[in-house]
Order: structure tokens, then sequence, then C-alpha cells
């Protein structure tokens, strides 16, 4: 179930954001900091949404928070997202920060300008994915499909403490204006400088993906960050895999190619005073289902694994990730009715999944 943060009415109150630190036009010299701002809501309940673009025509975006409910009016930026690898002549940032209150008020703050200071921790060398996973249709052992990154560990430099690699990912997107300018997610923090390894099974079938790894350090009381290392890679299977998303280990891969299909969307009618007609209210909410009807299967083994998938919603509150293969799509949600018709030889399963709403990133 996924929810648009916008609204239809708002009333004609304007709000203004006022960032108080780090200054306006100042430069800033640590590469782990925070934004703290003040605004003049009215109302009890505020989000906010903070931007950095590259420019002051804010044609570039560089980093989108999302909605932030902060009551402190703080927001930490994610080390390296400011640090983009597309050839771009940063170290001036903009940013701007838009506010919404419980009482339907709105309103943003002046553009804000921040200029970069920070110095570069000790590089990466290289970055390399591998496609994971025995995804053929027949035969063999199926093993859940997932992009695989490797790169060599580091020696830090002098002063320099290990702090921790940030892993960013993104779908190339590009456009004829601003091509391969698609923002980046913050995916995954690995805390072991030994750990040079991370496979990353929140993909889609067929779709290229651009990862980029960042050494974090600190000296003294500041944060540093190396030149990001890049690479891109895609890997294809046909199959429905289903797999906890917390424990890609919890999985199981449902033989099927094809599936039905449902959107619901919030919609009401209302007979308004005065009106021949209904009046329609559409929300902003809209929710996808799936049935899926499998291969028939001989051994038990298939079913196990589904029935411990869905176990382990009710006592691990674990959210289910279900990739279609040859569909290309990606959804999280969660498994209801698992059903199977049993024959002589054998079963056919079949499942319903209902989409929930998740935010992908760290």
């Amino acid at each position: 179930m996924s929810s648009r943060q916008y609204r239809h009415f708002l009333s004609g109150n304007e709000l203004h954001v006022t960032i108080t630190a780090p200054p306006n036009n100042s430069t800033v010299t640590d590469a782990a900091f925070k934004y703290t701002w003040i605004t003049d809501s009215l109302g009890t309940q505020v989000s906010f949404r903070l931007r950095i673009y590259t420019n002051t025509f804010q044609t570039v975006l560089l980093h989108d928070s999302g909605i932030i409910y902060s009551a402190g009016q703080t927001y930490q930026v994610p080390v390296g997202a400011l640090d983009n690898p597309d050839g771009l002549s940063l170290g001036t940032y903009f940013t701007v920060i838009d506010v919404i209150d419980n009482l339907g008020a709105s309103g943003n703050g002046t553009l804000f300008k921040l200029i970069r200071g920070w110095s570069s921790a000790t590089s990466l060398v290289a970055l390399s994915i591998v496609a994971m996973g025995d995804c053929g249709q027949t035969g063999g052992q199926q093993t859940l499909p997932g992009l695989q990154l490797r790169w060599t560990q580091p020696t830090p430099g002098a002063s320099e403490a290990f702090i921790k690699y940030a892993i960013y990912r993104r779908e190339p997107l590009p456009s004829a204006t601003y091509p391969n300018l698609t923002p980046w997610t913050h995916i995954q923090d690995i805390a072991s400088i030994a750990t040079t390894t991370w496979t990353d099974y929140e993909v889609r079938s067929g779709v290229t993906y651009q990862y980029r790894v960042f050494y974090v350090a600190s000296v003294g009381i500041e944060t540093r960050i190396s030149d990001a290392v890049t690479n891109a890679g895609q890997v294809k299977w046909d199959w429905l895999w289903l797999h906890q998303q917390e424990d890609p280990t919890n999985q199981v891969c449902f033989f099927s190619f094809s599936a039905d299909e449902d959107m619901e969307q919030d919609i009401d009618f209302k007979q308004a005073w005065g009106r021949q007609s209904p009046t329609a209210r559409i929300g902003d909410t809209e929710t996808r289902r799936w049935r899926v009807t499998g291969e028939p299967l001989v051994k038990r083994k298939r079913w196990d694994e589904l029935v411990a998938l869905i176990s382990a919603q009710r006592t691990e509150d674990a959210l289910v990730v279900a990739r279609f293969g040859r569909a290309r799509v990606l959804a999280y949600c969660q498994v209801i009715s698992p059903t199977r018709n049993i024959g002589q030889k054998g079963y056919a399963p079949a499942i319903q999944l209902v989409e929930v709403n998740h935010t992908v990133g760290v």
C-alpha cells in the first residue's frame, strides 16, 4: 500500500521556514552534518521535506529527504549523499525546506546556500558487481538472485579511524536534458572494515542498477569520506521469488510465470445536497493485490518453505519481498490465503499477496 504525500485542498495560510544551522552561505568542514530550522506553524503536527540542489534554478536535484516528522526540526544528511559521481562541478549546494501543518497551512523557506569544505578520506580502489543465483527454469537447485558488490579493503590513512562503508544505489533513468542524474538512495551501511562484499536482493529482474560505495572515517572530531567507486549490473530470472526482507535466507521460489493483479483505489461517492448525481472523492491510497497459481509440485519442501515465510510475518513481524521475474515487478507485501490443491501424486499451490507501504533506504 502506498500513499502520496500531498493534499488536494490547502488553506490560504502561508508558513515560513528559517534554517538556523549551519549558517547561510557558510563552509561546512564535517561530512556528517545536520540541518536545524524553525517555523511559524500554527498547528501542533508538522511535516517537512528537505531538498538539496546543485543550482539556484532547482533543476538538478542532488538529495531528497522525503517526508520528515521531526518535533526537534532537525535532519541528518546521510554521509555521501552530496558527493555525486556524475561529473558535476560540486562545491556549492542550495537547500529548500517545505512545510505543512495539521491545520492545512503550507509554505517553504528561502533558498539556502552551503559551501562544501570537508576533506577526502582514503580512496577505495575498485567496485565490481556479480550477478548471483541459479535462476534457470528447469533443473538444478534454484538460489535467490541478487547483485553482489565486491571491493578491496583500504588501508586507513594517517590519523583516520574507520567508521563504515556507505552504499548507495539508483536505477539509471537518463533524459536528453539531464542524462544519468537520477537521485541516489542510501541503502546500506557496513560497520566492519574487513567486510568487503554485500549482496543486494531487492532488485528487479532485467533492470540495470548503479551502485557506489564510500569509505567513511573520522579524523579527530571531523568525518571524512572517500571518493566513490561506482559500477552497474543486472540479473535476470523467470520465476516468482518470495523472501523475508530482513533475512533473505527465509525464501521460497514459487514456480509461476503469470499472476492476476488488481489495483484498488480509495474512491467514495457522496450524495451532496442539491445535486442530482453523487460526487466522487478520490483519495491518495492505492493498493495492489496479486493472485498467483504455481506449477504442480511433487515434493513438500516448497510448501514448507512457504509456510515458514508466512509464519515469520506473525512471529517476527516480517516484511515479504515479492519479485516477479518475467514481469520485472518488485513489491513489499504480506502473503495471505495460501492454498494448495492436493492430488494423487502432488499438489498445485496458490497464494494471494497484498502490497504494503515501505520506504527503501537506511
